[in-house]
């Protein structure tokens, strides 16, 4: 998530292949040598999960979820999501749509008393896709101010409600944070629960993810690992973020294992029918589809995730492209 710095995530979907059990094993070692590397040059403390046909090859943590008191990562660690919290925002919408609550296809002037004018040209879809022109709010001077602070939902909006467009509607594509708050906002508005309440019950709940949710301030989360970031070689803990601040566009945490049962309930319909999800994986650029992330590309036979609290470096994916051919 762009201007959210206390962790970095990377998700990767693998390409539907045939792996012989020997090829497997020797996978495996090969993905653990490469991790334990990364791990060694203070490249990576995260975990991994790694899955073929529903088979669980690698679910294992690497590094430190928590430096000062060495407690080590494991594949039940819990991080903070970023902007994988996206795709969950984007599931709801749709999951609204099916409902008869709203229509992706509706300005969003219609969930608003006191529109902007630049905005009534704005739809839904625009939002979820990242093409409504509205500013980043993260990238706004205040930001680094703002984010250690709790914020109400109104509050939040006010930061950017009143800046102009970037460019017209529908134009282009350009990665906005705004957008998926204001789609947290509509959430709220047509389900009349609030955002975290509507992700607990309907999609969180739906599929036994019993180690993800919504962090406040206040929440007690056992077993979540602390964020770190490299300031000059070093590792010092990232700055703090108050989880109202990224809202509906970053507030989330799970598991890796948590979010393997997120990828593969997809499938099951239990969420979405099969034609709101191929609405959602359609790319309206490249690799880019509803929630800002890179679903499209997330097969059922094969499935490959990491979460980290510090940086993922691109060689893992020089490393999984070497070994598996992947479109990385």
């Amino acid at each position: 998530m762009p201007g959210f710095f206390f962790l970095r995530i990377i998700v990767i979907g693998l390409l539907t292949l045939i792996i012989s059990p020997s090829f497997a094993q020797d996978l495996i070692s090969k993905v653990d040598e490469y991790m334990q590397s990364q791990v060694n040059a203070n490249q990576f403390s995260g975990s991994i999960l790694m899955a073929q046909q529903g088979k669980v090859l690698v679910s294992k943590g690497y590094g430190m979820a928590d430096q000062d008191k060495k407690i080590t990562n494991t594949s039940a660690t819990i991080f903070r999501l970023g902007s994988i919290t996206k795709q969950f925002t984007a599931t709801a919408i749709m999951q609204l749509q099916e409902k008869g609550k709203l229509n992706v296809q509706d300005p969003i002037c219609n969930y608003f008393d006191n529109c902007p004018q630049a905005w009534k040209p704005i739809i839904i879809h625009h939002l979820l896709t990242h093409t409504s022109g509205i500013v980043n709010y993260t990238k706004l001077p205040q930001h680094k101010q703002l984010m250690s602070q709790p914020i109400s939902v109104p509050k939040l909006i006010d930061l950017f409600i009143n800046q102009p467009l970037e460019f017209t509607p529908g134009e282009k594509f350009d990665y906005s944070n705004s957008g998926y708050i204001v789609l947290g906002y509509i959430i709220e508005k047509v389900s009349g629960n609030t955002y975290e309440g509507y992700v607990r019950e309907n999609l969180l709940n739906k599929i036994a993810m019993k180690h993800s949710g919504y962090e406040h301030e206040s929440n007690d989360v056992p077993n979540r690992a602390v964020g770190y970031t490299t300031n000059e070689g070093k590792v010092e803990k990232a700055l703090p973020i108050h989880m109202s601040y990224p809202y509906a566009a970053g507030a989330l945490y799970s598991t890796v294992e948590d979010l393997y049962e997120w990828d593969q309930g997809l499938y099951s319909e239990k969420i979405l029918s099969a034609k709101s999800l191929e609405s959602m994986w359609t790319p309206i650029s490249r690799l880019m589809g509803m929630g800002g992330s890179s679903m499209r590309l997330l097969a059922k036979s094969n499935f490959f995730m990491a979460v980290a609290s510090m940086a993922l470096p691109h060689p893992l994916c020089v490393f999984l492209r070497k070994w598996l051919s992947l479109l990385c």
